[in-house]
């Protein structure tokens, strides 16, 4: 899976909780709650988004650093490996 792969999941993900995360009929304009209730379940929904997108990057930004930090050691097996397999 590389970078590209990577970005294409998250971005599906994040359409996927955006779609999910509409407010309903209780929202009247951009914003505009019909109850302090209804806003306040709106606010929890958005945060609840805004934590599953952070924890994302932070999950991609430790995968990349591992794939950097391992990458000749990991290439370097798998050139050993292929070497081996077609003897």
């Amino acid at each position: 899976m590389n970078q590209q792969d990577i970005e294409q999941v998250v971005k599906a993900v994040l359409l996927k909780m955006t779609a999910s995360s509409q407010p309903d009929d209780a929202v009247h304009e951009m914003g505009v709650f019909a109850s302090l209730d209804d806003a306040v379940a709106a606010a929890k929904v958005a945060q609840q988004g805004l934590k599953s997108v952070a924890m994302r990057q932070l999950a991609i930004h430790a995968i990349r650093e591992a794939g950097e930090k391992h990458a000749q050691r990991i290439s370097g097996a798998c050139r050993q490996r292929n070497r081996h397999g077609s003897r």
